[in-house]
């Protein structure tokens, strides 16, 4: 039997923290009519345009789109699950998080993934550095580890350990029904259709991944007979554990450095640990898994100088364009991005052992800033003495310019075509502009809003932002239908049920609908409807909705009478359905 928070708890959290000074205190806010204002944490902008409004106490950013309550802020922005936020919040109002016991399986399995997973990973990081003095077949992950040249210092301070052979080593090392649970849900153990439980890991050297607070999330796995396979193996997603938001290395650099003067990005784990043993700790590396814009932001958030360190083969190669495909809409003027490319067949912890860190360092230097490299791979694409190669030069940069939010370096990269193709600046922005504007292009980090509310859209959006607004709906007379009907109906007895839920509780009640973006959107609309004109506006326009709907079937049926004489039934419900159009009608 395992534990759960109680939404009843979650609710009245909510009401009783101040999302203002939550916010405030990671993003500092300014005071702008009756919101707060910021620039937006989440995409990088000149003008404010990240809004928090203390009365419907939830957050929303005109630019990007990215907005909801107090948790979904703490999760985006601190990186954290969702329980962490939800005891973040509570230490914060000073009250203690209730968990009641459930007996649901799946609700085992969730609660021991998302409250009781950081301290058994951290165990069996701990177990398997034991195994170096413990198990039989120790020696041969000893002997790689010193042929790489790792000094057991290293090892140590990465917390580097070993799993032995055998399919039930994890197992018979941490016993029990709960446990196993626990190990299946952390994906240490495997549990398959025929219902076997197995190690994951068998006989390979442990890398321990842990996040931003130091806690071990997964794990890498290396195979120590070259003929194995995978030659590297991590741990599968989680709820503690999630690839593309996580960066093996990242907490052991900022250790050593609290914000260092830049990140080397490598592919490997023995890449960031064999750099570590030549006195580079500033090395990272992503999990199996391409750049993604989450690592980019991460990465920002430390340094203002990222360094990839690519194979210079075409793999290596296709992976820094995908990078600059990532990094490029996201940088700001603050941020530099270069590419370092090995010669072939070599990787960071090998060049680095022949040639030493001083070298090694030399080497950085040299590395290609990005707009370097996007020009170089451009150009060698196309010739641009041809007019159809300056026209294919610009249109394959209309891609990229269009989404970037680094102003100065866009405005050098326009500069810098103009001399290429040989055309005032003014002509170049116009050329790139238009060409963005007919061509596929990656996607911007702004979302669509919404541009107009319709009567569905603004009956929700009243009830959303005043949900006080309830008393003065009667469903028994109201007719709505469709799924913004549904889900009206839904907020209705929900709101009902919970007398005291404000617009954030209910952002959060919905936080996993389909309709959760929409949501958002509507509840951040500015209504210009005063105060006093709340309760009349939102019975006006459902009572509009109720006679849309009438008319729609009435013309329904209307139709089909046209068409083949309508049944006595049919007709007595079009009778019906006249007389209470007639009776709505003003």
């Amino acid at each position: 039997m395992a534990a759960y928070i109680p939404s009843e708890f979650i609710q009245d959290l909510l009401n009783r923290i101040d999302i203002v000074e939550v916010i405030d205190h990671r993003v500092p806010l300014k005071k702008a009519g009756k919101n707060f204002v910021a620039c937006c944490p989440f995409h990088d902008e000149k003008t404010p345009s990240f809004s928090v409004s203390a009365q419907k106490q939830m957050y929303y950013c005109f630019g990007c789109g990215q907005g909801g309550d107090a948790i979904k802020f703490l999760i985006e922005y601190d990186g954290v699950n969702f329980v962490e936020a939800i005891e973040d919040l509570a230490r914060q109002a000073g009250v203690d998080v209730p968990r009641q016991q459930q007996q649901a399986k799946k609700a085992v399995t969730q609660v021991v993934e998302e409250i009781d997973l950081y301290q058994l990973l951290t165990r069996v990081a701990h177990h398997f550095q034991a195994q170096f003095k413990q198990a039989a077949d120790a020696r041969l992950a000893i002997d790689y580890l010193k042929q790489r040249g790792i000094t057991g210092e290293i090892a140590k301070k990465y917390q580097v350990g070993f799993a032995p052979a055998g399919w039930d080593h994890l197992l018979k090392a941490f016993p029990g029904e709960a446990m196993r649970t626990a190990l299946v849900a952390s994906g240490m153990v495997i549990h398959n259709e025929q219902g076997r439980y197995y190690d994951r890991y068998r006989q390979r050297i442990m890398f321990p991944i842990l996040d931003r607070r130091g806690r071990v999330v997964g794990f890498g796995g290396r195979v120590i007979n070259s003929d194995d396979s995978p030659k590297y193996l991590n741990s599968p997603e989680t709820v503690v554990f999630h690839k593309n938001r996580e960066l093996y290395g990242l907490y052991q650099a900022l250790q050593i450095q609290r914000a260092p003067d830049y990140l080397l990005v490598v592919e490997g784990y023995m890449d960031v640990i064999g750099l570590a043993q030549y006195g580079i700790y500033q090395a990272v590396a992503a999990l199996g898994t391409a750049i993604s814009q989450t690592h980019i932001q991460l990465l920002t958030r430390h340094t203002r100088k990222i360094i990839f360190c690519m194979d210079g083969d075409n793999a290596g190669q296709q992976a820094a364009w995908r990078a600059l495909e990532v990094a490029l809409p996201i940088l700001t003027d603050e941020v530099q991005v270069q590419f370092l490319f090995l010669p072939q067949g070599e990787d960071p912890d090998s060049l680095i052992r022949q040639q030493g860190s001083e070298k090694f360092l030399t080497c950085m230097e040299q590395a290609q800033p990005l707009t370097d490299y996007l020009f170089e791979q451009l150009l060698q694409q196309t010739d641009i003495q041809q007019m159809e190669g300056r026209a294919y030069l610009i249109g394959q940069l209309s891609r990229f310019v269009k989404n970037m939010t680094a102003h100065t370096l866009k405005q050098l990269i326009i500069e810098r075509l103009a001399q290429l193709v040989h055309l005032p600046v003014a002509r170049v922005t116009t050329l790139l502009e238009q060409g963005a504007s007919t061509k596929g292009v990656i996607s911007s980090v702004n979302k669509p809003v919404i541009k107009s509310l319709t009567p569905m859209q603004l009956a929700i959006a009243l009830l959303l932002q005043n949900p006080g607004l309830v008393t003065y709906i009667d469903l028994e007379n109201v007719t709505l239908a469709g799924v913004g009907g549904q889900l009206l109906k839904e907020m209705v007895e929900f709101i009902r049920q919970h007398p005291n839920i404000n617009t954030q509780g209910l952002l959060h009640q919905w936080r996993e609908a389909p309709e959760a973006a929409g949501l958002v959107k509507l509840a951040a609309w500015e209504l210009a409807i005063p105060d006093s004109g709340m309760a009349a506006e939102l019975m006006a326009v459902l009572s509009r909705l109720s006679q849309e709907y009438l008319q729609q079937q009435v013309n329904y049926l209307l139709k089909q009478g046209r068409q083949t004489p309508l049944t006595s039934e049919q007709q007595e419900e079009l009778n019906r359905l006249l007389q209470q159009l007639k009776a709505k009608s003003p």
